[in-house]
């Protein structure tokens, strides 16, 4: 309806003006959410800040979008509006804000902890992304045809969970096993896997 295609404008505009880079002198508010220079931590960062989940005092009071995901799938449309001509291609950052989402769902509010903060579960569902891409050599491989395919290895994330060094967002008292984790990593990866097979499918 109008009103919320009004609103996705205001978005649309304000993300773009956050972006800018045509004033050297303003502070980057993005990158100052980052705690490096990755593309990747920076687009999740707009995408929790677009989200309202980065700016939220306490996680487990965020309500969850009727779609059953932690952000509303159609955001990624909006974001889109506001990348031109930027050098990551489309499909990445499909799979990355796909990625991004089933974390929190997975973890939401549940795991997360009183404490929790927006920017704390940034922080951890970078580090977790950030895993999952190193495992898979990087993003976007080349295969022997020279074609360009996408990747992910998540075989060295799980096996962090299974030895208990993945992050949790929770109080230190409370105790959550690793292999409930891993379980919802498992289906995590069938998730990502239909996405994958699909986009190859589609260049075909």
């Amino acid at each position: 309806d109008r009103k919320k295609m009004e609103s996705i404008e205001i978005l649309v505009q304000k993300l773009r003006r956050v972006n800018s880079s045509h004033d050297e002198a303003r502070i980057d508010y993005i990158a100052s959410l980052c705690e490096n220079s990755n593309p990747d931590h920076r687009y999740i960062s707009e995408i929790m800040l677009a989200s309202g989940l980065l700016l939220t005092p306490s996680v487990r009071d965020f309500d969850f979008h009727p779609s059953g995901h932690p952000i509303n799938p159609e955001l990624f449309h909006v974001l889109e509006q506001t990348k031109g001509g930027t050098a990551a291609p489309r499909g990445h950052r499909k799979l990355v804000f796909d990625a991004a989402n089933e974390i929190l769902a997975g973890r939401m509010p549940a795991k997360c902890g009183r404490g929790a903060t927006g920017q704390m579960v940034l922080r951890d569902v970078c580090s977790e992304i950030e895993k999952l891409l190193r495992g898979g050599g990087g993003i976007p491989k080349r295969d022997d045809e020279g074609g360009e395919r996408r990747r992910w290895q998540w075989k060295s994330a799980v096996s962090d969970d299974v030895m208990g060094t993945s992050v949790r967002w929770i109080d230190p008292e409370s105790g959550i096993s690793g292999p409930v984790l891993d379980i919802e990593r498992m289906i995590f990866k069938d998730l990502v896997n239909e996405i994958v097979i699909g986009e190859s499918a589609a260049k075909i």
